[in-house]
This record gives structure tokens, sequence and C-alpha cells, in this order.
């Protein structure tokens, strides 16, 4: 069995949970592989809540807090933190100094 680790990264308000939401029920869905065994309520939630709000055309709220999300796929360990962009606004204050750094 393997272990696999996974972070969501970006901006706020970017699509990250939308997007992994609608790509894991993709998999679940559509490809026997993906059965998921041990997942947490969380996950599950997160997973069918976005499909739900999506398929009703509206946008998920963002996320609000950071989310560890872990299951088993084909008995190999996942977990998959999923960060609030809110965490990667600082970046934009670097812009200036690698704007320097280039000249």
């Amino acid at each position: 069995m393997a272990n696999y680790n996974a972070v969501t990264l970006g901006l706020p308000e970017s699509g990250k949970t939308a997007y992994l939401s609608c790509a894991m029920s993709y998999l679940v869905r559509y490809d026997e592989k993906w059965q998921l065994q041990n997942a947490n309520r969380d996950f599950l939630n997160m997973m069918n809540d976005t499909e739900d709000i999506m398929r009703g055309g509206a946008w998920p709220d963002k996320t609000r807090s950071n989310n560890k999300l872990e299951f088993k796929v084909e008995g190999n360990a996942v977990t998959i933190n999923d960060w609030m962009g809110e965490m990667f606004e600082a970046l934009d204050d670097f812009k200036p100094i690698a704007t320097a750094l280039r000249k």
C-alpha cells in the first residue's frame, strides 16, 4: 500500500475545491478503480454538496478553513490538504521584488 499526499494551492475563489470535488465525483462515477473506501465524512459531504450546488447553476461558497480529506483507492491511502486561498494572498506582496530582480 502506498501513501499519496497532495495540497491544493491557489488564490482565493480560484475554484480549487470546486474542481477537486467535481474531478473526484467524475472518477468515482466513471472509473471502477476509484471506489472510495474509508473516506472521511467531510470529504464525501463536500463532494456531494458541491455537485448538487453546481447542478443547480450556482457556484459553491468559498472554503472557510483548511480541510484534510482522506480516503483509500485500490488499497492506497490518499490525503489531500485543501488550503484556503487566503493563505496565498501575501504572495502578491512579492510582485515589486520580482520586477526589480528582472531589471
